[in-house]
């Protein structure tokens, strides 16, 4: 990689190659963890649940089981309405049980919600494989931002309609925890245990609840082999072996390809159920993987002077950062405090009353003894996960570059650059935010931007009128860079008869 080679028109290889391993490993874990919701809930039915056959048909495989989820969980939740309808008893229990809480070990909380809510949401949205294909299936960038603006309105109601859900739940059994009382052996049960025990009886409701937890689950593993496949054809196939395919012989090996990362998924179920709650397992290497990916599109948007060192020391940093607290909750979660709502069974059966409660003081005494500051840090919520890793790559990377030769002004491309000193720091003094600009002249960068809009503007009319006007390059004197343009000439002819006649050429 040369000296004036941008960060992201030439990523180093190294990187390049980590993050293809990354999306391909992310792509596998997140779509296992879909398969074990089927699991769970097979267990909580108490019957088994076979595939028989899966065809896709459409175009636009998501349409059809998002239409299920938006009626399904409001029928979901007006049943429950109905069936828990002590408004005052669920206000009760929750204002009993909320706290306003700083401690980063806490799993829930409105800053870990917020702040690492945003970030986990930007990851998906804006670096994840699986959706940067669906934005590169639209036609334009105008129809990518009416799609986006109609997820965030459909996904915000969906999730308050989970949290409604939740909270209906979370009253109900506040006095007769099903889990705690061993009626259910993952707490990922809860709900269709629910479902089943207080809603059964309602026709139709077990049925639309399944076809909820179904579409929802094979349109995003559909949507995960897809974009598996392609990251394994177009970035090693192409990209590493240097191979070229035809469109048939490309279409037949993504099949082959999808059958068996299909099956790899599925053997991936049995080792996600040893991983503990679904939402945890899933979030925290959901934050594990994508985190670093984030981060260094995050360096290298916001600051200009970072390297390909940078990026990629600062990476692998984040990357074995997170996979060591990863890893370190998992195997020291039996020691580590429980920051769940408080329950109770106290409505429960006598015997298995005072088993449990003698079982969770001795687990509580054990967890207060054996408590260190690794645990601490290992007990950190799996939603500061992504912003962890984020800030681990800004602070080694921007470290590592500034150690190995920073990129100058003159080797910055303007355009991969986002101009946070004029959107966030407009208040300061000019001085102040040419520094913070690290020499990157954008005045200049968007005039002349303006000035290439206008010209296409020209260029759209004249096509529009029928006219051809040819396009020649013009020299910008200031900047010594060749911009397309146009450019009218005029020339007189002479004439005997009709001297001085002017001519324009456009």
């Amino acid at each position: 990689m040369g000296g004036g080679d941008s960060l992201f028109e030439k990523i180093d290889t190294g990187i390049r190659n980590a993050k293809c391993i990354l999306a391909c490993v992310t792509s596998n874990y997140t779509k296992s963890t879909n398969c074990r919701r089927e699991m769970s809930l097979s267990d909580a039915l108490g019957k088994p649940i076979v595939p028989l056959l899966l065809k896709a048909t459409s175009t636009w495989p998501p349409s059809g089981p998002m239409a299920l989820v938006f009626t399904g969980k409001p029928y979901i939740d007006f049943c429950q309405m109905n069936v828990n309808s002590q408004t005052n008893d669920i206000y009760r229990h929750l204002k009993s049980s909320i706290k306003i809480s700083f401690d980063p070990r806490t799993r829930f909380t409105v800053w870990s919600l917020v702040i690492g809510g945003c970030f986990n949401s930007l990851a998906t949205y804006g670096f994840n494989q699986t959706q940067i294909q669906r934005y590169l299936a639209i036609r334009s960038t105008r129809g990518a931002k009416q799609a986006l603006l109609i997820d965030a309105i459909g996904g915000s109601f969906i999730v308050l309609l989970t949290i409604l859900i939740g909270v209906i739940m979370y009253a109900y059994y506040a006095d007769c925890d099903p889990y705690t009382n061993k009626q259910i052996e993952h707490i990922d049960q809860i709900l269709p245990y629910f479902v089943m025990e207080v809603l059964g009886d309602k026709k139709g409701l077990p049925g639309i609840f399944l076809a909820c937890v179904f579409s929802g689950s094979l349109s995003t593993i559909s949507s995960g082999l897809n974009s598996l496949t392609a990251v394994i054809i177009e970035d090693f196939y192409k990209g590493l072996m240097g191979r070229q395919l035809s469109d048939e012989r490309q279409g037949f090996i993504a099949k082959i390809l999808s059958v068996v990362l299909g099956a790899c998924i599925m053997l991936l179920t049995y080792v996600v159920s040893h991983l503990g709650s679904i939402l945890n397992a899933t979030l925290s290497l959901f934050g594990v993987l994508e985190g670093p990916n984030m981060g260094v599109f995050v360096l290298g948007f916001l600051f200009p002077q970072a390297n390909r060192r940078g990026a990629l020391v600062g990476f692998f940093s984040s990357l074995a950062l997170q996979l060591w607290m990863f890893l370190g909750a998992q195997i020291t979660q039996n020691q580590m405090e429980s920051d769940s709502l408080p329950l109770s069974i106290a409505n429960c059966s006598g015997t298995m009353n005072s088993t449990l409660m003698n079982r969770t003081t001795t687990t509580m005494i054990s967890t207060f003894l054996k408590r260190d500051l690794l645990i601490d840090l290992y007990s950190v919520s799996y939603l500061w996960y992504s912003p962890i890793a984020v800030g681990t790559v800004v602070l080694v990377g921007m470290t590592v570059s500034y150690l190995t030769h920073p990129l100058q002004s003159h080797e910055i491309d303007p355009k991969l650059i986002v101009p946070v000193s004029d959107v966030c720091c407009c208040f300061l003094p000019k001085r102040w935010r040419e520094w913070l600009q690290c020499g990157i002249d954008y005045e200049t960068y968007r005039k002349r931007q303006n000035d290439n809009n206008e010209l296409e503007m020209v260029t759209n009319d004249t096509q529009r009128s029928g006219r051809e006007s040819p396009i020649v390059p013009l020299l910008d004197t200031n900047s010594n860079v060749f911009v397309t343009g146009r450019i009218k000439l005029q020339a007189k002819l002479i004439s005997p008869t009709r001297p001085n006649k002017s001519c324009n050429f456009d």
